[in-house]
């Protein structure tokens, strides 16, 4: 059989011929093969594998269900065709053949599937004569139909999607068209022209209506198999007779009668026009069109250039300018940089000329090059430029200071290639190396990039692929890896090929395919406008749905499941929807209902959604109704395209939402949990595969190791070559090149004798000549030739010039191999991807829902243009380029829907001079979506018809109407946005705040180009902190949006001060783009002196900032804008267009603030509309309205920064005169607060008329003019008599709840109603932020006292306060106080009073406080009453987290100890082995393997041990006292001090008695300690054990005796001793027994080591003695802690015991080895000594010593006397571990 066959015989039959990794059947189904060791196949057991009757392994095989044994007899039974010759005139044969292989490929037999186009491509059966047979069948006049129907059969076959979209089959179909095409198509093209005349004879027969039925789908089949035909074999399309043949298919269709609104006629038409563009193309032809005549009238957009061009085109100015994008590389060529010449850059207007007139080629043309050139052009005339600048000056290579101008691109001088390697998985990669950037020596290696740059050598390497697959560029990656020349590294960290080379290749397939769906509404044809309206086009309903009988039912979308609604695309137009029972019968509005139809009944839809109209809402809406008729439609997966993966993941999670499970994601970079279990990569594991997958995949492993051991081989080839030649590397070479050269450098002579010493190569090259020599010129040739007839006679300078040449033919050679190695190993790898594609496929084509990004498809494209999807929905359209769009346009698409709004945001490009927005973009126009050009009438061409959602649910009608009089007219606001709550803390929703404070100035890093203003960055921070303060904002409510990233990055360093910031991946990837760095900076170094920066803010609580760019689709409660710009030029830059304007204005629900120079922005024509619409309002000025919740009367007007520090409540700095907000609680239906005055409202039950407070000074008094009891909260420093109940704290500034019924002592009871109340305040008062108004109509029935479960109403408030929390719930203090457990914190007197500080550092806090009623966490500075509390909390759950991340490490690094402790005794019985097995004269003077082995091992377990060793000494380092959570704490509080003013500190100052410091979390340090004094010990063991074991036996002292860093000095425990009783002293001060008790018993087992190691080498035995006496005393001291309660105290006392009787016993001394050698000779010598008998010599497992007598042989079982190890053994038979003493035998 030959070789690829499926045979398993071959010559030798099964036991011959090479090993396979194919498993063995036998083995497989039986556990036995008869062939044993000799088969040549597997006998290999996979993980799952059970045993069978015979106790052996063999593999689980599933039971074949009854369905699977028919589709395997039916499969048999086919084959049995294709074993045999074709018959002539046999078709009963055909029938069967072709009839039973669409059976097989119809059923759900997936291997059989796999199998019959393996099968049919196999050689050695008879699948290509059958093909053959039917290719060249001719039909007789009464045979047409039989004919027709047999190529029916064999069309439906090679067609079928099974043969088609099956990847892992594709190689073996692609072999079954090559021959079905012959030489240029002559086999398959008159088949089809006899087929198609078939056909056109067949219509005339009686039976018409079966004839047509057949035709129909004979023609589309063979348009089919044409297209694939062409797709895989290009010649043909060259055939001379395919031309006319394509129009007689057009013929036959005509004549047929197909109807031209059936799905027959629509997919015959489309495959006729891309098979004439394909055959057009290939013959250089270029379709003329009528060109239509130029329309007249005013266009409403961009205005473009009407004057007349010449036709430009590409013409070879360098080698990669083509007039076929097909054949242009997607990379520049190094000929296209240099090039001077400018690209040809084609115009986006069709009234502009073009080479190409054929409106699709000229579409994919136009884009393919402007998108090339946005990827490429700048970087290409960036790099052209430094090549000729180095051609002028080559010291530019060397310049570190270097600049490729505005680009940001970063250079790397003196780099070179550091190697060449090759990694199967990763393929061929080089090791870049250069000086590290000085930039790089300052930062920590926070990414890849940086780790790599960061280097302790002053050498960073990065690597690196080859982007091409050109040999000519491995050619020079080679040279330059031998020449080791410097060069410029050149890094451009915009560029990311597989961002968008997957789209230009697949445009340039669609291209060569001459594809384009839909291409009638891509691009309409010119029409003639009426007046300034253009004609819309009328887009009919798609392919699947034009049935008259079709109808989408809207049962998963209507609100009574009794309802029923359905939508007939076909009908629309005669019957038009009832789109008022729709609005009824569903949650969808007027204008989602429209946009619902229209997307259902057109095949290429829009959807038009101004901002807050629930385009997602309708796009989950329209899915259902699509999910609910797709079995009947047959759609397959619909397939979701977006073009960022944010936006991806958040209709996705929409769609789980609403119940839709199978949603298969794919790509890497979704950020959900919602999709993690849905990702393709997740599900396609699960995916079983055939065997025939198995198989190749496991063969195309095996063939890339073997690749990559070849190319490793050549590597090291080429290595080896650059460096000095020598004659190893030559011999080869010249062995097959130059024989005669080769024999002359023979060790071995004519006479057959052979030299010694250096090769002859290597001496003759290393000679040199005395007498200087002449340079005369000489040829290679004629060196070559000279050496040919005596290599010796050549000259020494000729040498070295003839060994470069051959050097160079080497690296040629191994180059040439090397390329042609990785272009296999690429196609092995590429054939194995595919087979895992199709098994995505398999995945894929089961789902409901496909995610794929734009950039994500085009990469899958290869699989998801096999998986038939009919349906295709992107979102955010409008923010996607064309070229993406094309590149989604599938060809099995019938809808297409896009859902988007091209008046917000375009796509984003990276050159500027593409822009709509430029001047010279104008031609252009990149960034203008496909969605804009078609939703945009301009007169010229045919307008696609939008439908746009009309009513806004997200802003308040005062933000709205911005756009809604500037671009949405027709815009309207939903009754919900009416009732939208007011900005707490501001006096206006919207307020424009104008300044002329400048923007600043350019900076001096050439990347950083972004704006920025200081000024509106610290009036933006101020601002979001009085916002927060409220109380009723989160953080993650308020979003903070700037054009620019130069102003993101200020705000985001500005606070994060504050807030935990957050931004999107996008605009972090945009700050990295534009060159800002993202490291962290010095907190305290932005703190203003005497500033309490807020604390840091939960996770939970973000605060979103974010570039206007990147902000589209989101939405906040406030949004605040900086807008930055401010210049005398009016210069408004990014935010001149209104796209870019809409989404500014329309983020924001309840309130939006704008800080900007209105002078400057007024300049722009949208921007002054908006400002006159402000003005008329007053919502613009020089200041911020702030206004208090409680006192609504009193003005603040903050215009700077500072005033906020000034005016919002415990806002900014620290200040002397103050003006507050004071909250009271009061029995009054309404509250009204303003600072200093408090108006009531009464309705007449309430006896409260005025309230006043006024704070003035720190000397001055709070007074209150009361008319009633009222409760207060305010700040006080020393509180005396007058409060009931005082709060002190270290910094004695705290919160009082204070009645004012105690004026001054003379005054008993209750203040009078017309009586002033005076608190006398030491310091300051000061009060918290604004707390809920209470109604009393609304809370009197509030349980506010869980003591005794009052209400509110029951509440006397003069004798219990009320104490409102932040989330609006308020409770009595006495039930806080005990809820909260105040008496924790604080010690209280016989009468409950709070005195002083309780000392809090005994024990953690259980939780965090919260809320009684809603559980919400207690806030800090809302309630500052238990602010210590709180703060309590919060530093003990960072103290929580500090514990357990600690003990994880500690339990990590025991696990590390455990691992060295168990591998010294396999090491040890390693090196007793090997010693057992060595003669002493042996190791002395030859020091063998054996020796270096031992060597060897030791140094492996003693860097094991430093390794664990130095991470623990790191582990002290971050859990040491000064790292303590509250040791930072307390260096903070000490540093805030230190920075207060001298007069404050004296003033707080008061001897009072302070709490000390003690710190918790000892624990993990001292383990971190003990753990370290582990470590210690084991290093002394190891010494002590090593030098013991090799003392003890002759090949042990020998190996002693060579030099070794291991071996040199004798092992001294007194540092240890040392580090243990410090260790000791910190356990008893600490109170540690059970860290003492676990010391202890490693100090005894440190003692008794080395009184073994002291006896063994006879020295210190005094000093050994007196360590087992401190060991013996420090046990009992361990005994007595025994008796205290810890964790395992049992198993601890249990070890001391046993270290106690250990160190008690006699001691054993071992014999040493000269000791050995004496007894040796005794024994064995002499008369009765062993060497007189039989006996022999062993050792035991640890290498001690023993004889056997008599035979010598093992009889019976014993145990060493040394170590009790088993000895012996029975029936000769020694025990395991036991070896023959051969040296004691010597």
């Amino acid at each position: 059989m030959a070789p690829g066959g499926r045979g398993r015989g071959g010559k030798g039959g099964r036991g011959g011929g090479a090993p396979s990794n194919q498993p063995c059947h036998d083995w497989q189904k039986t556990g036995t093969c008869g062939f044993g060791a000799k088969c040549r196949f597997s006998h290999t057991t996979s993980s799952h594998s059970t045993q069978n009757a015979r106790g052996k392994k063999v593999h689980d095989k599933p039971q074949q269900t009854a369905e699977q044994k028919e589709d395997k007899e039916a499969y048999n039974f086919w084959k049995r065709y294709i074993k045999t010759s074709p018959k002539p005139n046999d078709t009963t044969t055909m029938d069967g053949l072709w009839s039973g292989a669409l059976g097989i490929l119809e059923s759900g037999d997936r291997e059989g599937k796999q199998m019959l186009p393996r099968d049919l491509d196999d050689q050695d059966l008879k699948g290509r004569e059958h093909i053959g047979a039917i290719l060249s069948m001719v039909s007789g006049s009464h045979g047409h139909g039989t004919f027709v129907k047999l190529a029916q059969a064999f069309l439906a076959v090679m067609t079928h999607p099974a043969l088609l979209d099956c990847l892992s089959v594709d190689t073996a179909v692609g072999g079954l068209y090559n021959f079905i095409s012959g030489n240029h198509g002559r086999r398959m093209v008159p088949f089809l022209q006899r087929l198609n005349a078939s056909l056109a004879e067949e219509r005339l027969n009686p039976s018409i209506l079966r004839s047509r039925t057949r035709g129909e789908t004979t023609l589309t089949t063979m348009i089919t198999a044409l297209r694939e035909l062409l797709r895989r074999e290009p010649r043909a399309a060259l055939h001379d007779d395919l031309p006319s043949f394509i129009e007689s298919i057009g013929t036959t269709l005509e004549a047929m009668g197909v109807e031209k609104s059936s799905v027959t006629y629509h997919l015959v038409r489309d495959g006729l026009a891309q098979l004439k563009g394909v055959v057009l193309r290939a013959r250089g032809l270029l379709q003329e069109e009528e060109q239509e005549a130029p329309t007249t009238g005013v266009t409403t957009s961009v205005v473009s250039s009407t004057y007349p061009r010449d036709i430009d085109m590409p013409r070879d100015r360098h080698d990669n300018d083509k007039t076929d994008i097909t054949q242009i590389q997607i990379l520049p060529s190094e000929d296209e940089i240099r090039s001077d010449h400018a690209p040809f850059l084609p115009s986006t207007d069709l009234n502009q000329p073009h080479f190409l007139t054929n409106g699709i080629e000229r579409h994919l043309d136009t884009h393919f090059r402007l998108y090339r050139h946005d990827c490429f052009g700048e970087v290409s005339d960036a790099v052209g430029g430094t090549m000729h600048a180095v051609e002028k000056d080559p010291a530019i290579l060397t310049d570190t200071k270097y600049s490729l101008g505005d680009i940001r691109a970063y250079t790397y001088p003196k780099t070179h290639v550091q190697f060449i390697s090759f990694d199967q998985r990763r393929g061929l990669e080089v090791q870049l190396s250069f000086p590290q950037p000085r930039e790089a020596r300052k930062k920590s290696s926070s990414s890849k990039l940086e780790a790599c740059l960061s280097s302790n050598t002053g050498q960073a390497t990065i690597t690196a692929k080859l982007a091409t697959e050109r040999e000519s560029d491995l050619q020079k990656l080679v040279r330059l890896n031998g020449q080791g020349r410097f060069g410029l590294l050149v890094e451009f960290p915009g560029v990311l090929l597989a961002t968008f080379v997957p789209i230009l290749e697949n445009l340039q397939n669609m291209q060569r395919l001459s594809r384009m769906p839909f291409h009638q509404w891509i691009i309409p044809k010119s029409t003639q406008g009426i007046g300034m309206q253009a004609k819309v086009l009328d887009i009919p309903p798609p392919l699947y749905a034009r049935s008259w009988n079709f109808a989408f039912s809207l049962e998963p979308i209507l609100r009574n499941a009794k309802h029923q609604f359905s939508i007939q695309p076909r009908t629309v137009a005669l019957k038009p929807v009832n789109f008022s029972m729709l609005e009824q019968r569903t949650n969808l509005d007027r204008g989602q209902c429209e946009a619902l139809v229209a997307a259902l009944t057109r095949e290429y839809a829009f959807i038009q959604g101004p901002p807050g109209t629930g385009k997602s809402y309708l796009g989950v809406q329209i899915m259902r109704v699509l999910q609910h008729c797709k079995s009947k439609a047959g759609l397959g997966p619909v397939i979701v395209v977006c073009y960022t993966n944010h936006a991806l993941d958040q209709f996705l999670e929409h769609l789980v939402e609403v119940g839709m499970e199978k949603i298969i994601r794919i790509g890497g970079r979704s950020r959900s949990e919602v999709l993690n279990g849905k990702n393709l990569r997740v599900v396609s594991k699960e995916e079983s595969k055939t065997r025939s997958e198995s198989y190749d995949i496991a063969m195309g492993y095996k063939a890339l190791e073997d690749k990559e051991k070849m190319i490793k081989k050549t590597l090291g080839i080429l290595y080896k070559v650059h460096q000095q030649p020598r004659w190893t590397t030559v011999q080869p070479y010249l062995a097959r090149r130059h024989q005669a050269i080769h024999s002359q450098f023979s060790r071995v002579d004519e006479e057959g004798f052979e030299s010694v010493g250096r090769d002859p190569f290597d001496i003759w090259l290393s000679q040199k000549s005395d007498v200087p020599p002449q340079e005369p010129s000489v040829s290679i040739d004629s060196l070559v030739l000279a050496a040919t007839r005596d290599a010796h006679s050549i000259l020494p300078v000729h040498r070295k010039l003839l060994v470069a040449h051959w050097v160079e033919e080497i690296c040629d050679d191994a180059t040439d191999n090397l390329f042609e190695s990785v272009k296999e190993a690429t196609i092995t790898h590429n054939h194995r991807t595919a087979v895992h594609d199709d098994i995505d496929r398999r995945v894929l084509q089961t789902a409901d829902v496909i995610g794929v990004t734009t950039t994500g498809l085009a990469k899958r494209i290869a699989t998801l243009q096999h998986v038939k999807s009919k349906v295709v929905i992107c979102e955010e359209a409008g923010e996607v380029l064309e070229p993406h769009i094309l590149s989604a346009l599938l060809p099995s698409v019938e809808h297409f829907i896009q859902i988007g709004d091209h008046q917000q945001l375009r796509p984003q490009i990276n050159n500027y001079r593409l822009s709509i927005e430029s001047k010279q973009g104008a031609l252009y126009q990149l960034d203008r979506s496909q969605f804009e050009r078609l939703a945009s009438a301009n007169g010229k061409c045919a307008r696609a018809p939008v439908a746009q959602l009309n009513v806004q649910r997200r802003m308040r009608p005062e933000i709205s109407s911005l756009i809604r009089q500037t671009l949405y007219p027709k815009l309207r606001d939903h009754d919900s946005t009416k009732g939208l709550p007011n900005v707490v803390g501001m006096r206006r929703n919207v307020v424009w705040l104008d300044h002329d404070h400048l923007q600043d100035g350019p900076t001096g890093d050439k990347h950083m180009k972004s704006h920025s203003n200081v000024w509106e960055v610290d009036m933006v921070h101020t601002l979001v902190r009085h916002l927060v303060r409220q109380g009723v904002y989160k953080s993650t409510d308020i979003a903070v949006l700037t054009p620019y990233t130069g102003q993101l990055q200020k705000l985001r360093h500005k606070m994060r001060n504050d807030f935990e910031v957050v931004l999107s991946d996008r605009d972090q990837e945009t700050l990295r783009r534009d060159g800002f760095e993202t490291e962290e900076i010095d907190l305290q170094s932005q703190v203003p002196s005497g500033y309490t920066p807020l604390a840091k803010k939960q996770m939970s609580e973000l605060l979103r900032m974010a570039t206007v760019d990147n902000f589209q689709g989101e939405e906040a409660k406030v949004v605040i804008v900086s807008l930055v710009r401010s210049n005398k030029e009016k210069k408004v830059g990014f935010l001149r267009t209104s796209n870019r304007i809409n989404v500014l204005l329309s983020r924001a629900q309840h309130g939006m603030y704008l800080l900007g120079n209105a002078e400057t922005y007024s300049s722009q024509p949208m921007w002054e509309q908006i400002l006159a619409m402000l003005e008329a309002k007053s919502a613009v000025g020089k200041f911020f309205d702030l206004c208090c919740p409680r006192h609504t009367d009193t003005e603040m007007q903050a215009s700077e920064p500072e005033d906020f520090a000034r005016l919002s409540p415990e806002g900014g700095y620290a200040r002397r005169r103050v003006l507050n907000c004071w909250d009271a609680v009061i029995n009054a239906p309404e509250r009204a607060a303003s600072a200093g005055k408090c108006t009531m409202r009464i309705d007449g039950k309430s006896n409260i008329c005025l309230a006043q407070r006024f704070v003035v000074d720190d000397s001055a008094h709070a007074i209150t003019l009361a008319q009633g009891s009222v409760t207060m909260i305010q700040h006080a420093v020393r509180v005396q008599h007058h409060a009931r109940s005082a709060a002190l704290t270290r910094d004695v500034l705290s919160h009082v709840t204070k009645h004012a019924h105690l004026a001054w002592r003379n005054v008993p009871g209750r203040a009078s109603i017309k009586a002033t109340a005076r608190c006398p305040a030491e310091r300051l008062v000061t009060v918290c932020h604004a707390i809920y108004a209470m109604c009393a109509k609304k809370k009197l029935d509030a349980r506010v006292d869980l003591l005794e479960m009052k209400l509110y109403g029951e509440i006397d408030l003069d004798e219990n306060p009320i104490v409102a929390l932040a989330c609006g719930h308020f409770f009595t203090a006495e039930t806080l106080d005990g809820h909260l457990q105040m008496s924790s914190v604080y010690q209280q007197d016989l009468h409950g009073e709070y005195v002083a500080l309780q000392d809090i550092s005994a024990e953690l806090a259980q939780a965090i406080p919260r809320c009684p009623d809603c559980q919400c966490p207690i806030r800090q500075h809302s309630t500052q009453r238990y602010n210590r509390i709180i703060n309590r909390a919060v530093m003990d759950e960072t103290s929580k987290r500090f514990l357990v991340s600690g003990k994880d490490k500690l339990r990590a690094l025991q696990h590390d100890i455990n691992e060295l402790e168990e591998g010294f005794e396999e090491l040890e019985s390693k090196i007793t082995a090997i010693l057992g097995s060595t003669t002493t004269q042996h190791t002395a003077s030859k020091t063998p393997k054996e020796t270096t082995e031992i060597i060897g091992a030791c140094r492996r377990r003693h860097a094991a041990v430093c390794k664990v060793r130095d991470r623990v000494k790191s582990f002290c380092q971050q859990v040491s006292d000064k790292n303590q959570p509250t040791r930072k704490l307390h260096d903070a509080q000490i540093q805030a001090l230190r920075n207060r003013p001298i007069e404050r500190v004296m003033k707080d100052v008061s001897i009072t008695e302070t709490v000390p410091i003690i710190p918790r979390d000892h624990r993990i340090t001292m383990g971190g300690s003990l753990i370290a004094l582990h470590v210690d010990s084991i290093l002394l063991l190891d010494s002590f054990r090593f030098s013991q074991q090799l003392q003890s036996t002759v090949a042990g002292s020998a190996i002693k005796s060579i030099k070794n860093p291991e071996f040199s000095g004798d092992p001294k425990p007194h540092e240890f001793i040392k580090s243990y009783n410090l260790f000791i002293e910190q356990c008893s001060t600490q109170t540690l027994p059970k860290f003492s008790v676990e010391a202890a018993l490693l100090f005894a087992r440190v003692a008794h080591a080395f009184q073994s190691y002291s006896h063994s080498i006879k020295t210190n035995i005094d000093g050994s003695s007196n360590f087992i006496k401190a060991a013996t005393e420090v046990l009992d001291s361990a005994m007595d802690l025994c008796t205290q309660p810890f964790e395992n105290v049992e198993k601890l006392r249990c070890a001391v015991e046993e270290s106690l009787k250990l160190l008690g016993r006699e001691w054993y001394e071992p014999v040493t080895a000269e000791e050995m050698r004496a007894i040796r000779d005794a024994m064995v010598g002499g008369r009765g000594g062993m060497a007189t008998h039989s006996g022999h010599w062993y050792n035991c497992v640890r290498g001690h010593p023993f004889a056997i007598g008599e035979c010598g042989m093992p009889m019976e079982l014993a145990r060493c006397p040394e170590c009790g190890a088993p000895v012996g053994g029975q029936g000769h038979r020694a025990v395991e571990g036991v070896t023959r003493a051969v040296e004691m035998e010597g």
